[in-house]
């Protein structure tokens, strides 16, 4: 939930976050949460919305 707000916050007002490294912030997420790394692509994948192949 957090890395969403991030992400919208980022997306909404990009001058304000502009330091944000989303892509390891959803990274960390994943491996602190959930005990899964995720490769450049699933991150792709995930902010873009879409479903893994």
């Amino acid at each position: 939930m957090l890395c969403g707000l991030k992400w919208a916050a980022a997306t909404l007002h990009p001058e304000l976050l502009s330091d944000l490294d989303i892509n390891s912030k959803v990274k960390d997420f994943y491996k602190t949460y959930l005990n899964y790394s995720l490769t450049d692509s699933d991150v792709e994948l995930i902010l873009a919305a879409k479903n893994p192949a």
